[in-house]
């Protein structure tokens, strides 16, 4: 994706090749106005693109789905201590710096960043925190931190709309001041119980709701 929107559809060394074999004109509604090429010739075209990797469908959806200012491309990682080591973790960051994307990270899953939604889990788990770091197995379907979340929201692995909506998407900024209360920092994350993701939501435009955090806390 990060190619393409420097590069264009196709490629420029791809495109160079294309123009010794075919009109300029041709190759410009092949990208733009594919409808308007012959068929036969469309189809020559496009196979031919798609024999060295070049799927020009999922292209164009990818050039028409971004390009407005400020756009990044992120990924989020949750850290699994028992699967995935430090080194994995530190490999991944050095990847996403290579790539230029934004990297969000939770330890020790993301149901730990759903249950900052639905308490105060620095206070309600006082005693209990060391649990999340472990996160073991509880049941079949479970860690302790999904198992948390799924008695606090109840609901299991999938969540439908009416419960994202009351228990989720209005306590984000909430969620954010509650991240304050454990690790929001890149490495210091891959050790301890905490996330980064507040970031991701501030570049979205929201803000954290630290009044009423401090509310909570007293």
């Amino acid at each position: 994706y990060i190619a393409l929107k420097n590069d264009g559809v196709i490629p420029p060394e791809i495109l160079k090749e294309f123009l010794k074999k075919y009109e300029a004109e041709n190759i410009s509604k092949l990208i733009n106005n594919p409808q308007e090429l012959d068929k036969n010739l469309r189809n020559k075209m496009e196979y031919e693109l798609f024999q060295i990797g070049i799927d020009l469908e999922y292209r164009r959806y990818l050039d028409k789905l971004g390009g407005r200012e400020g756009d990044i491309f992120a990924i989020v990682i949750e850290r699994d201590c028992k699967s995935h080591s430090r080194e994995l973790m530190e490999w991944c960051l050095d990847i996403c710096k290579e790539k230029k994307c934004q990297c969000y990270f939770v330890n020790p899953c993301f149901e730990f960043w759903l249950l900052l939604h639905l308490c105060n889990v620095s206070k309600q788990y006082d005693s209990k925190l060391d649990k999340f770091l472990s996160n073991d197995k509880i049941s079949s379907n479970h860690t302790f931190t999904s198992g948390e979340v799924s008695r606090l929201a109840h609901h299991g692995k999938s969540i439908t709309y009416n419960n994202f909506k009351n228990n989720y998407a209005s306590n984000i900024t909430i969620a954010m001041a509650r991240a304050n209360d454990f690790a929001v920092q890149l490495p210091e994350i891959i050790d301890r119980v905490g996330t980064n993701l507040p970031e991701l939501f501030l570049e979205m435009g929201f803000k954290e709701d630290s009044e009423r955090h401090s509310q909570e806390n007293i």
